[in-house]
């Protein structure tokens, strides 16, 4: 991802603890870090209001835009680097966003999106070791909903991430729409790990459209 392509400010978080220009100037210095001293610096800006809000133990929206950047650091910096980068992903997925600023542009909960960027790595995290990491973005399952029809209770959709418990609540995303909430079960999981998955829902819900992103319902109520 371009750093020069995102407008930091744009970005909408808490007025009291954001700071865009921690963003920015914390994510170029650790991209770029040939130092231990230059991560460092870069932590104490991305922790200081860029990413997370430490004294708050908060997440801010900027860490959904950032999480392919710290993904990719995560594979490609310098030691201490790559150590930072794991250690605010996982920050960014378990603490909790201030209130009014939970969910991305598109209506998403925080975690969900940045586990979604981080899935995209999953290979190299595995390999450099870092399994619980590794397990939180999977607790983040997502379901993009290909076949419905208005009435029946059957849903096809692309099932990513560990399988739901049974049965599960999960939050309908679409279109900005007001986000509701719908008992879901997986009937026929994917064959492999992510893939086309069977699902059902109570025959009296409102009709689930195609395309309708599901995750987790606890992470769209999950907020200071």
């Amino acid at each position: 991802m371009d750093l020069d392509g995102i407008d930091w400010a744009a970005i909408p978080g808490h007025p009291g603890f954001y700071r865009p220009e921690h963003a920015e100037e914390g994510l170029r210095l650790l991209t770029s870090a040939t130092t231990d001293a230059d991560v460092r610096a870069a932590t104490a800006m991305l922790t200081g209001g860029g990413l997370i809000h430490g004294h708050s133990a908060a997440v801010l929206p900027s860490a959904a835009v950032a999480a392919p950047i710290l993904a990719a650091v995560a594979e490609h910096g310098i030691p201490l680097a790559r150590a930072t980068a794991v250690s605010l992903l996982d920050d960014a997925l378990t603490l909790l966003p201030h209130a009014g600023f939970g969910r991305t542009a598109q209506g998403v909960p925080l975690c969900c999106a940045i586990a979604d960027s981080a899935r995209h790595h999953t290979t190299a995290l595995a390999r450099n070791g870092h399994r619980d990491l590794l397990t939180e973005i999977d607790r983040h399952w997502r379901v993009v909903v290909t076949a419905s029809a208005p009435h029946d209770p059957i849903l096809l959709g692309n099932l990513t991430g560990a399988p739901p418990p049974q049965p599960a609540q999960a939050e309908i995303v679409h279109d900005g729409a007001p986000a509701r909430v719908v008992t879901v079960a997986v009937d026929i999981p994917p064959p492999h790990r992510g893939g086309e998955a069977l699902l059902r829902v109570p025959a009296s819900a409102t009709a689930i459209p195609t395309r309708a992103l599901l995750v987790p319902a606890a992470c769209g109520n999950a907020v200071h």
